[in-house]
């Protein structure tokens, strides 16, 4: 009867990359829609973190629907890193509903189901 082996096998002997362990839910909501630059940027809205770059796609589609003011509070968000929940009002949180309601990718999906929620 042979010993058992507890070591981990992580195939690298064998050749393979090394396992990376998996990502906690927060690093994956942090990567939702990262580009390649791999940014880890979050930005809250309506307490949906959301990764910069869907915060990007949001302001562009805010943008093309008639509501700069909040396209541009959610681009300032982003400039400075605003970890914390994005600085709306409830008129903002209303036109984003109500952009998304007509427009929504996938990757936006969840937060227009919150806004939709708290309405």
């Amino acid at each position: 009867m042979s010993p058992v082996d507890d070591r981990i096998d992580t195939g690298a002997a064998r050749g393979f990359p090394a396992a990376q362990p998996p990502p906690t839910l927060g690093a994956r909501d942090a990567n939702a829609g990262a580009g390649e630059s791999g940014s880890l940027e979050t930005v809250r809205i309506a307490g949906v973190r959301l990764g910069a770059p869907v915060v990007r796609l949001l302001s562009e589609i805010l943008e093309s629907e008639g509501y700069p003011e909040t396209a541009g509070k959610l681009a300032d968000a982003i400039e400075q890193q605003v970890t914390v929940e994005a600085p709306l009002t409830a008129d903002d949180y209303g036109a984003i509903a109500e952009a998304l309601g007509r427009n929504c990718p996938a990757t936006l999906y969840r937060l227009r189901a919150q806004l939709l929620e708290w309405h």
